[in-house]
């Protein structure tokens, strides 16, 4: 029992030798593939904090990861994958801004409404271990080539109605 306490008191990795897994969508018939081997994300040390944004502003979504190695002290790296694969999908984004307010968009929700129907996304914190994701809210909207409107709801009860945003680019919502 001492050792147990020892181990875990450490701050050591709990699953060992087990490598990450990165999913790539095929279809809707055919699911998944993992693929984190074929996309270099399968790293030996012990991860942590991921995130998913867009870091070059390209609409496609990266990922950065911490990764923490054992030993007589602890060293951190960052690492950054930069998503690169070709892609016909469109997408777009919203910067959520507000003036003498909250800064950040937090709480605020987008509305997004295309020929198929209605996606909803909202600005929020605390839903990741050791990292925070983008104030940006992004959609992918795949092989659609216009946005009917975007409907953003603040948490002050006031409202942002944008007609027929342009794909492919962030809009700033003030």
């Amino acid at each position: 029992r001492s050792s147990q306490r020892r181990y875990f008191g450490r701050g050591d990795s709990h699953a060992g030798y087990q490598k990450n897994s990165l999913f790539l969508k095929r279809d809707h018939a055919n699911g998944f593939l993992e693929a984190s081997y074929l996309m270099g994300t399968a790293l030996e040390e012990d991860c942590r904090s991921l995130v998913s944004a867009d870091l070059d502003n390209d609409g496609r979504k990266d990922l950065a990861l911490m990764t923490y190695q054992s030993g007589n002290t602890k060293e951190k790296a960052l690492h950054l994958f930069r998503n690169v694969g070709a892609s016909r999908n469109h997408w777009i984004g919203f910067d959520l801004t507000r003036k003498g307010g909250s800064g950040s968009g937090l709480g605020a929700s987008v509305e997004l409404v295309t020929d198929r129907g209605k996606r909803k996304a909202c600005r929020v914190i605390g839903d990741s271990f050791r990292s925070q994701y983008s104030s940006r809210i992004h959609f992918g909207l795949g092989e659609r080539e216009r946005v009917q409107r975007a409907f953003v709801r603040w948490v002050d009860g006031t409202s942002t109605l944008l007609k027929g945003p342009k794909i492919d680019k962030y809009h700033k919502v003030p």
